[in-house]
């Protein structure tokens, strides 16, 4: 009886949901103003900082497997933007579940994910936009385990770039869209045939004009059609929907506001979380790369949603939540519509790096790679000499490994472990920063695969904890265990701890901490310059907590001669290494660049153009040798000097100051590769293509770079491209050519050229606040935000004399919205010129106040790393050709004399 009413159930269940997709077929037209349900988040900010600390946006979400598979960015409190994953059975149950941050294609900048599974190739695809490629993927075969993903790996597209990669496939073809990020509020298509993804993308083609960003398509089953959703701001956030009969367009607009504030109509909540609909993903029928729904009338979209648009944008708050268009509740298991047949196809599955359903003897031998979790965008596991274990490990990682029995004690540490250098391996209890049980001193082995087993002695511990290994530094480690004391001594039972704030255990905190801190501040858990035991407050990231932390306790005395220290451990029969305090930095002479180095600042001096032809004299070689750690070239480094034809290049001269440089101790800028003037012919009336002047502006730049490679500080990547008025960019061969995006691509050709070198964006009248000023800084701000590969901005520094207060009060607020951004800013081109009547004795008076105010500037700035001035000496200046009636705009007179401005100067420095 209970299997027949069951089988009656099911046909009658079968027959109604025929009919159902029947009526469906029949009314499959796309409602152009649906009602829509909001239901209450389910995947809040500030749940897993710092890397979701203001928001949670950009979601991509797929069922597999019996669960929800949410990727997702998160707006970080350093000012970046990274990517989370979390998964859960059904929607509501997300809102519990754990976050993990992607650690394994961790980058500074990496976001706005889509997952899909790549039929073809039996690979899960994360397409996402990163600083690294623009537009980058990787791939894994477990969607399960986010320590499984292998990437970043380039599309390797270039020209109109910007952000919001998205990919769906059809039978033949891949097609991706993106929307660039040059205002032109245009959205653009590229494709490849499946065989060939994912490279081989076909030039750009517009797609449609007059829209924001977020772009997406899907596949409906209902109607066979296709449709775009676009995120737009006119009015608010909210999607346009538009269709059409391909996934490759042309489209036609099905409604300007398909979900908005407006057609918000029932909150499922408490409180009315959002009034925006912003950057979402609609949940798909099926996992592959069709992105197949049902019904674009019966959906269920999982959006970024805020109910404040004002402030500060890196700072706005979102939350993650779903809408959707149809009456009933919303979507809690398996969304397709039909139960998913069997498929030769399937991805399959892999195990997580240990699923440990039971404690682990610490007595026994534990394979390194054998992790329950990870903090590392690097480690790999790797071939040893006695099977496998972990590699290409930095600072600032740490592997977890849960549940280790300790049992009654233990109290030494075993690992095999293999390096050229010296490192650190921190033992700790719970936590990345809980209990330190001890630290083994890793010795260097001779190389990477000569590997030996190193012991120190621990802290008694007992009990089942979870074990942490936080690395100071590179090694190669394959396996661990622990057992008894490994000497002969009493080990005390108590906890080793670092006193708070005293950073490098001199026994007070002072200045020295604050330097120390200095050098992490704004790194985060994952970066290499991370320390977590920085980290005071333990929020993940070293900031102004931190800071305040230490301000609290400045000058406390944590320990004395009178005072028992606490026990240190140490490496078996290594004796205890005696831990340096740090000192505050002094100068090592009375030169301008020893005293700025003191105060952490580069301070140098272009070169000029007479000394390459051996024109200057003595005294002005030994002025420049003794006086500037930093040298950049006037004339002889720019493009018409290195390459006068095409793919002809002439490096003497650049040779010639890099050879001086690294004889004398002394670094260098590179000034410039890209610039609308000064440029050879062949290149400044380029009448070829735009992929041609692309090519060629990608080949200067890297062969350049790729010659003077690791010798070269800091380089100009492009030279003065605002207009002058404030008003965007200013006309030059490379807008009229190529277009906007040619900043985007000359930055990502330099990082990839020379990954080590910092790279600046170079002008003039950009220092104080004005339309200029804020275009510029609109510019470097949308390049940070989108990953960009910038690091910081040039400030020429041509001044007149006679800066009135009102104008460096306005750089410094400058320089202070650069630093809230993670932006330097080096002073490249620092003159200030008089008129030719001016008197000189109160002129030079008024100069050398305006020098020193401007050094002032930069020592109270930690952001300001680079002060050069535009040559030392009067008697070489450019200023009286360019400026007719003014001069004297230097620190050295026209017979080498210094002025009263070399003397404010090295007052400044010596405060």
């Amino acid at each position: 009886m209970k299997c027949f009413i069951k089988k009656s159930f099911s046909i009658a269940f079968g027959l109604v949901f025929m009919l159902l997709m029947f009526a469906t077929v029949l009314n499959a037209a796309a409602n152009a103003n649906p009602s829509w349900t909001v239901d209450e988040p389910v995947i809040f900010h500030r749940e897993l900082p710092p890397y979701d600390y203001y928001g949670a946006k950009d979601p991509t979400i797929v069922y597999y497997g019996g669960k929800y598979h949410v990727f997702y960015t998160g707006a970080n409190q350093s000012g970046g933007w990274q990517m989370l994953y979390t998964s859960a059975s059904t929607i509501p149950e997300l809102k519990n579940a754990k976050r993990t941050y992607m650690s394994k294609i961790g980058e500074s900048y990496f976001c706005a994910p889509e997952v899909f599974y790549f039929e073809p190739q039996k690979l899960w695809y994360l397409v996402y936009q990163d600083g690294t490629y623009g537009a980058a993927y990787s791939t894994t075969t477990n969607i399960a385990d986010p320590s499984s993903w292998k990437g970043p790996q380039s599309f390797g597209i270039s020209g109109n770039m910007g952000w919001d990669y998205f990919v769906i496939c059809d039978d033949q073809n891949a097609y991706m869209y993106n929307t660039p990020d040059d205002g032109s509020g245009r959205l653009y298509m590229r494709k490849t045939s499946l065989s060939n993804f994912p490279k081989g993308w076909s030039a750009p083609t517009v797609a449609m004009s007059g829209v924001f960003e977020g772009a997406e398509v899907y596949k409906s089953l209902a109607d066979g059609k296709y449709y775009l959703l676009i995120e737009d701001m006119k009015d608010g956030r909210y999607y346009e929907l538009w269709t059409s009969s391909s996934a490759g367009g042309p489209w036609t607009q099905v409604a300007e506001k398909w979900a908005w504030r407006g057609n918000l109509t029932k909150y499922n909540s408490t409180t009315k979380w959002t009034t925006n609909v912003s950057h979402g993903e609609l949940i798909r029928t099926g996992y592959n790369q069709k992105l197949e729904i049902n019904d674009i009338n019966h959906v269920d979209f999982l959006i970024q949603g805020t109910l404040s648009l004002s402030g500060d944008y890196q700072k706005l708050i979102w939350d993650l939540g779903l809408i959707r268009n149809y009456p009933g509740s919303q979507a809690t298991s398996n969304p397709s519509a039909t139960p998913t047949p069997a498929d030769t196809s399937t991805p399959t599955p892999t195990r997580l790096a240990e699923p440990t359903p039971g404690p682990r003897s610490a007595f026994t031998q534990i394979e390194a790679e054998k992790y329950n979790s990870i903090n590392s965008s690097t480690i790999e596991t790797i071939t040893t000499t006695n099977g496998s274990g972990l590699g290409y490990i930095e600072s600032g990682n740490y592997l977890a490994y849960n549940k280790i029995d300790f049992g009654s004690g233990a109290t030494s540490f075993k690992a095999l472990v293999a390096g050229e250098l010296t490192s650190k391996i921190e033992l700790r209890l719970n936590g990345p920063t809980g209990t330190l049980m001890g630290a083994l001193s890793v010795e260097a082995t001779g190389d990477w695969n000569t590997y030996q087993e190193q012991t120190c002695n621990i802290n008694k511990v007992t009990g089942v904890n979870d074990l942490y290994l936080v690395f100071s530094g590179p090694v190669n480690i394959d396996w661990f265990s622990f057992g008894g004391s490994a000497a002969n001594t009493p080990i005390p039972t108590i906890p080793v701890t670092i006193p708070t704030g005293d950073l490098n255990k001199d026994g007070i905190i002072n200045m020295a901490d604050v330097i120390l801190l200095a050098k992490a501040f704004g790194s985060v858990i994952g970066d290499s310059k991370y320390d977590p035991s920085y980290d005071l407050n333990n929020d993940g990231a070293i900031n102004m907590s931190d800071v305040i932390i230490i301000a609290s306790k400045f000058n406390t005395v944590i320990s004395s001669p009178g005072n028992t220290p606490v026990p240190t451990p140490t490496k078996a029969s290594t004796p205890t290494r005696v831990v340096t305090p740090t000192p505050i930095p002094s100068p090592s002479g009375t030169a301008l660049y020893q005293l700025a180095a003191a105060k952490g600042k580069m301070f140098g001096t272009c070169v000029n153009s007479q000394w390459f032809s051996n024109s200057t004299g003595s005294t002005y070689a030994n002025i420049l040798k003794n006086e500037f750690g930093m040298v950049v070239a006037e004339n002889e480094m720019k493009v018409d000097a290195i390459e006068p034809s095409q793919n002809n290049f002439n490096f003497t001269n650049g040779d010639k100051l890099v050879n001086y440089a690294l004889s004398n101790n002394k670094k260098v800028r590179g000034h410039t590769l890209v610039w609308h003037a000064q440029l050879p012919g062949w290149m400044g009336n380029w009448s070829g293509s735009r992929d041609g002047l692309i090519s060629a502006m990608n080949n200067h730049i890297t062969k350049t770079m790729e010659h003077f490679k690791g010798k070269i500080a800091e380089w100009d990547v492009v030279n003065e491209a605002c207009d002058d008025s404030g008003n965007g960019l200013r006309r030059s061969v490379w807008t009229n050519k190529i277009g906007n995006d040619f900043i985007d691509i000359a930055f990502q050709t330099a990082r990839k050229a020379d990954p080590n070198a910092l790279l600046y964006y170079n002008d003039y009248n950009i220092e104080d606040m004005d339309a200029k000023s804020n275009t510029a800084y609109n510019m470097i701000k949308s390049m940070k935000e989108r990953g960009i590969p910038i690091d910081g901005v040039g400030f020429q520094c041509h001044f007149i004399n006679g800066m009135s207060a009102s104008q460096l009060n306005a750089i410094e607020q400058n320089i202070k919205r650069y630093a809230a951004i993670g932006v330097k800013v080096s002073i490249t081109e620092l003159d200030i010129r008089m008129n030719s009547s001016e008197n000189q004795t109160t002129g030079f008076q008024t100069q050398a106040n305006n020098y020193k105010s401007l050094m002032e500037i930069a020592l109270r700035n930690d952001n300001v790393t680079t002060f050069m001035v535009w040559g030392f000496t009067d008697k070489y200046s450019w200023v009286p050709g360019t400026f007719p009636g003014t001069g004297r705009a230097l620190i050295y007179d026209d017979n080498f004399n210094p002025k009263p401005a070399y003397n404010a100067l090295k007052e400044a420095l010596m405060k």
